[in-house]
């Protein structure tokens, strides 16, 4: 059984982390017990204690040291996995970076922040990012995990970090259209915070922009993939192509 379900929140304390994140996990669990079926589950890197020089697979998730719900959850969801693998249950983790890619037709947050930029509603950047990795690496990965006889372990499936900058200036060249003119510092985001609030309530839409969310930005973490590639043939593919096919699927969305 794959688990992929969850629900992402930038907020320090959202209830439905807790109950979909948690709980939901909790069942998946007991349904593989009760039917030997192997799990495999998708896990996060916000679970990952990201104060250290290189970030490897943990042997133990702590949520006390994340700053929002969806990361805390996402590490106790991640433990309580992690435990039952170590005890009898048949499972692998996967652990990817924020996930990027073509065919999101639910929109979400990557997919708002690239059509912004491409309708032209603002010239500016910011300095700051994430590591991203390509949807399509994570579901061939999440496929050879459920698949094939894998040890009982967690993966960190990850590519590399980008600047949103550098992004929005690979997005230009590609189509050739203006680059961003003015690069500002996270902190300028802070006074961005409640239009993109309005925007979001408008557009029916959760808000991804947060004090947290910020915070999560000016990180730059080092993910280890070496145990991934090992294990499961994890070969991510150049985020060039991640973003222009991403680019491509918007504009034709678009259309």
């Amino acid at each position: 059984m794959i688990h992929s379900a969850a629900y992402l929140s930038v907020k320090k304390n959202d209830p439905n982390c807790e109950y979909i994140n948690i709980q939901g996990t909790k069942n998946i669990i007991e349904i593989c017990k009760k039917h030997s079926s192997k799990l495999v589950y998708i896990s996060s890197v916000d679970a990952l204690d990201s104060s250290k020089k290189q970030i490897t697979e943990p042997e133990i998730f702590n949520p006390d040291i994340h700053f929002t719900s969806y990361a805390r959850s996402k590490a106790t969801a991640s433990q309580l996995v992690l435990n039952e693998i170590n005890k009898n249950l048949e499972g692998v983790m996967i652990l990817p970076s924020a996930v990027a890619g073509p065919n999101d037709y639910r929109k979400g947050f990557i997919y708002d922040m690239l059509s912004i930029y491409l309708n032209g509603i603002t010239l500016f950047s910011i300095k700051g990012g994430y590591d991203f990795v390509d949807v399509r690496d994570v579901a061939k990965t999440t496929i050879t995990a459920a698949t094939t006889d894998t040890p009982n372990k967690s993966y960190i499936i990850s590519n590399k970090y980008a600047d949103i900058t550098e992004i929005y200036c690979m997005i230009a060249g590609y189509l050739n259209i203006p680059k961003p003119k003015v690069k500002l510092p996270l902190w300028a985001l802070y006074a961005a915070i409640p239009f993109m609030r309005i925007w979001c309530y408008i557009n029916k839409k959760e808000c991804p922009l947060s004090s947290s969310a910020i915070k999560i930005m000016a990180q730059r973490p080092d993910y280890s993939n070496e145990r991934a590639k090992k294990d499961l043939g994890f070969n991510p593919r150049p985020l060039n192509d991640t973003f222009k096919d991403t680019v491509d699927f918007i504009v034709s969305q678009k259309k």
